[in-house]
């Protein structure tokens, strides 16, 4: 979590303090110590100035995804791995300089489609027809996110996790990239699919419930607000509706047929089920019925 202003940045006077904050993808680049990493390929800065930058490495032969290649052999689907300091652009007296946030993304990346519409199986370096049907029948690797996962530290010049276990860049690297190659394992995918059926399962039981919100208590949520924020208390809205007075209470037709519902259900539960006196009234001379 950000700690917003809790320490200065001028509060460490270390070698390092002139790097904070990190200001392009140069010395991002200089952070992970990406010119030692000999795995990776095609650094690109992010060409919107942030300091952020994308880096390519080839899927390993020991997992069930098999990478389409070209005539040459060579591999034409790698792992892309996008990483961005500081996600938020808070400024640098809202930054904690013991931790600033990283965004990670790591998925698959066509070489040739990336370039081209379609494939020209006679060029040399579009992937050959096999190879692209043997890929497309095995495991796909699944893209990820790291929000807020991996942080940076310039005390230390060290990147910490989220449980504050402090990691070289390589090794921050290393293990986003073995995460997304393990989601071509069974045992990974059938967690994946778990998560997402109850995924599926909750999203059908939030909008069910709207709509009993809606129709049942002519209420409604604040359509403005994000759906990946919580709701609140005050974003509850009653809607617009034909209001009646019984008995001196002000009421609404749809909560009238709302109860009138459910009696007409409890009765014909009693009355299904053979239940047309309740026996603990019996001993007061008394049924419902």
């Amino acid at each position: 979590m950000i700690k917003p202003g809790r320490l200065a940045p001028t509060t460490f006077a270390r070698d390092n303090e002139m790097n904070f904050p990190i200001n392009s993808a140069e010395q991002l680049k200089a952070a992970f110590g990406l010119d030692d990493l000999k795995n990776y390929e095609e650094f690109i800065a992010f060409k919107d100035g942030k300091p952020g930058f994308s880096i390519k490495r080839a899927y390993p032969e020991d997992i069930p995804f098999i990478a389409p290649v070209t005539k040459a052999g060579k591999p034409d689907t790698v792992a892309m791995i996008r990483v961005l300091y500081n996600p938020s652009d808070l400024p640098a007296e809202q930054l904690d300089m013991d931790k600033v946030p990283l965004w990670i993304n790591i998925g698959v990346h066509n070489k040739y489609s990336y370039l081209h519409f379609g494939y020209d199986f006679d060029e040399n370096d579009c992937p050959t027809a096999e190879s692209l049907e043997r890929s497309h029948n095995s495991p796909q690797p699944i893209n990820l996110d790291f929000h807020k996962h991996f942080f940076y530290s310039h005390r230390d010049g060290t990147f910490l996790r989220h449980d504050e276990k402090k990691m070289s860049g390589a090794e921050v690297l290393e293990t986003v990239y073995r995460e997304h190659c393990d989601t071509t394992r069974e045992t990974q995918r059938r967690r994946w699919r778990v998560i997402a059926r109850f995924g599926c399962l909750a999203d059908r039981m939030i909008h069910a419930l709207v709509v009993v919100l809606r129709v049942l208590f002519r209420k409604k949520f604040d359509e403005t607000r994000s759906p990946f924020q919580p709701y609140l208390r005050e974003d509850v809205a009653l809607l617009e509706a034909e209001s009646l007075v019984i008995f001196g209470y002000k009421t609404t037709k749809n909560i009238i047929l709302t109860y009138a519902v459910v009696v007409l259900i409890a009765y014909s539960i009693f009355y299904l089920s053979g239940l047309t006196r309740w026996p603990f009234l019996d001993r007061y001379g008394k049924t419902p019925f």
